[in-house]
């Protein structure tokens, strides 16, 4: 079944922001950042890339309100650094974060 043909009108409504799981590619290109090994302008070519394909995507299965995935964001979690009892994670630490998104 194609993802054009695939489409559903579930009884409720329910709206997709935030954060997506970021591709391999992406989180490779990224540690290579963190490493100091490429730069913030080869790191932005692969967000780029990754992020076109993700709108590309919903666009297939019908998702009418779109994100980006914020494959941008260092990690998801660093906007409830400001939540009373939540401690931002250092970047030493995020790699354990990787694995999850």
């Amino acid at each position: 079944m194609s993802a054009s043909t695939n489409k559903i009108n579930p009884p409720f409504r329910a709206d997709h922001i935030g954060s997506l799981k970021r591709p391999d590619a992406l989180l490779a290109k990224r540690k290579e950042f963190d490493d100091g090994k490429c730069s913030a302008e080869e790191l932005k070519v692969v967000e780029d890339e990754a992020v076109t394909a993700i709108v590309k995507l919903q666009r297939e299965v019908g998702i009418k309100s779109m994100t980006d995935g914020e494959f941008r964001r260092y990690a998801p979690v660093c906007i409830f650094s400001c939540l009373m009892g939540v401690r931002p994670v250092s970047r030493a630490q995020a790699h354990v974060l990787r694995r999850r998104l």
